[in-house]
């Protein structure tokens, strides 16, 4: 009852603290020691002080990440609800959701807010009529964060291909593993790649956003040698997530050699309420080990010598 009402369950001593005029504290002095807890409203303070006999670990944890996927599900609801621009929904609910599906699951990737993460020129894919596509910036990167060895691989692989460049003027482009200078991007390979869009906004273009930002970061690969027919490991499958108010979206960027082929929508949950939230926190869960486990072998097969 607890996650799919969104209260107490009947038994809780919480359910009716205020009217009893109790505070939070009292409510746990209060509480019977074999009284089941778990989906209790409880401050974050009162997880961590002691006070709840007889609590595992476990619990104690699973009352904190409650805690937080509650506040993100009223802070969506709000956005909602106020109709909040896009980068509101960023702060207040893509961004935290974001660090508890990494942090306490997957303490080797990371989120970059790639709002400022401009494509350099040189690594736009050209259109079939002929032009160069328009730099599009999306709004969250998922990576991995690398061991000191691989790191400096990483590294000397850059050091050298910009000692080759001739040109002055593409020797900015050598100093970033991505297909961006922004610098948190710059060592470590982009996983996922997240793009977010708000009521009234055109989802194609979310999609042509991600469809650019991708096929830079291929044509990147293989200016460094990876991908493109070339021996070797071949690019990875790439995670693309696509949000919308609530709702979040995966699709797959297949490389097919000559040509980008993505693959989707696939839906993974909702901030509307807390089951679809911990149903979503699944997922990216996943998508972490997989940053974690396959796409860091990946970046190790490529670039270590």
């Amino acid at each position: 009852e607890a996650v799919y009402a969104d209260h107490p369950p009947p038994s809780s001593v919480f359910r009716n603290v205020e009217e009893r005029g109790e505070n939070a504290d009292e409510a746990v002095q209060n509480a019977a020691p074999d009284e089941e807890l778990y989906f209790d409203y409880l401050p974050v303070r009162a997880l961590f002080t002691g006070t709840l006999a007889g609590a595992s670990a476990q619990s104690r944890i699973a009352h904190a990440e409650l805690h937080l996927v509650r506040h993100i599900k009223d802070n969506a609801r709000e956005c909602l609800a106020l109709r909040r621009n896009e980068a509101s929904w960023n702060a207040k609910v893509h961004a935290p959701l974001l660090e508890l599906a990494l942090s306490g699951r997957c303490v080797s990737a990371t989120c970059e807010n790639a709002t400022s993460a401009r494509i350099l020129p040189y690594f736009l894919p050209g259109l079939i009529t002929g032009e160069v596509a328009e730099g599009k910036m999306v709004d969250f990167v998922l990576a991995p964060n690398l061991a000191s060895d691989l790191d400096s691989a990483i590294q000397n692989r850059l050091i050298e291909l910009a000692r080759t460049t001739k040109s002055t003027a593409l020797l900015s482009t050598q100093l970033s593993i991505n297909q961006t200078d922004f610098p948190p991007l710059t060592r470590s390979p982009a996983a996922v790649t997240i793009e977010t869009k708000v009521a009234g906004a055109s989802l194609e273009e979310g999609l042509l956003q991600m469809g650019i930002w991708t096929a830079a970061w291929h044509r990147r690969m293989e200016i460094l040698g990876i991908g493109g027919g070339k021996p070797g490991p071949r690019l990875p499958t790439l995670p693309l997530i696509l949000t919308h108010d609530h709702a979040w979206s995966l699709y797959f960027a297949v490389d097919r050699h000559d040509r980008i082929v993505v693959v989707g929508p696939m839906q993974i949950g909702m901030t509307d309420n807390l089951p679809n939230i911990y149903q979503l926190l699944t997922v990216l869960a996943i998508l972490g080990i997989w940053i974690d486990v396959d796409f860091r072998n990946w970046v190790a097969a490529s670039f270590r010598p």
